[in-house]
């Protein structure tokens, strides 16, 4: 199957603060800096996707969504995510992980 480009939509940021309590080397609890999701993103946000990461895209971020991104755009489908052609990944920030929804498009790369 040829490649396809993907639709990234960012679904949700997020912000562990317990973990950031029990392992974050000078937290501190009131300081509004630790209080924020990740700064890279928008929830709603979306990119589209070839081979290459998208302009403003963060690199660690496409680092660990990479695979399931191929996967969908060679036309795989986990099979347990509806829609059809639909990938849900997130990025492995333990403090601020951003859960991002792949969609395969019918555009070839």
């Amino acid at each position: 199957m040829e490649r396809k480009k993907a639709r990234i939509t960012v679904l949700k940021r997020m912000v562990n603060m317990k973990v950031r309590e029990e392992h974050m080397a000078g937290f501190d609890p009131n300081d509004p800096r630790y209080a924020r999701p990740c700064r890279q993103f928008t929830d709603g946000q979306e990119f589209i996707a070839d081979s290459w990461a998208p302009e403003g895209f963060c690199h660690w971020a496409w680092a660990d969504i990479h695979k399931d991104l191929v996967m969908i755009q060679c036309g795989g489908n986990p099979g347990y995510i509806g829609p059809e052609n639909t990938m849900i990944s997130s990025c492995c920030d333990g403090f601020n992980p951003v859960v991002f929804k792949i969609e395969r498009l019918d555009e070839p790369c």
